[in-house]
């Protein structure tokens, strides 16, 4: 009997042991888990987000290249949508057509 109750109380030591070591694995995965949400915080959210204080040259060109595709794109949908006559009257579409089309075209920006 007393072998029985020695063998039960090791093998629940070791069940404790191992309880305990799962227990520090996920205190370490939520402290890593945390550093990662809060760096993350301190990142924009998007492209459209960046710093343009922070950014280089080349960097400017492809967050401006960027703007063109989505401005090009926005102004296609515009005039796809006028042309089904999706977008109500055709002349609120051309006026948004109209007010999204570049004034100026300066080079580089």
């Amino acid at each position: 009997m007393k072998d029985t109750k020695t063998t039960r109380v090791a093998e629940l030591r070791q069940q404790l042991k191992e309880v305990e070591r799962r227990v520090r694995q996920e205190e370490e995965r939520s402290k890593e888990l945390q550093k990662r949400e809060e760096a993350r915080r301190d990142q924009p959210k998007g492209w459209w987000e960046a710093n343009v204080q922070e950014l280089d040259e080349k960097e400017l060109n492809e967050l401006h290249a960027k703007f063109a595709e989505l401005h090009t794109s926005l102004l296609n949908n515009l005039k796809e949508r006028n042309s089904s006559g999706e977008a109500g009257s055709s002349t609120s579409a051309e006026q948004l057509i109209q007010s999204f089309s570049p004034k100026t075209n300066v080079k580089g920006f």
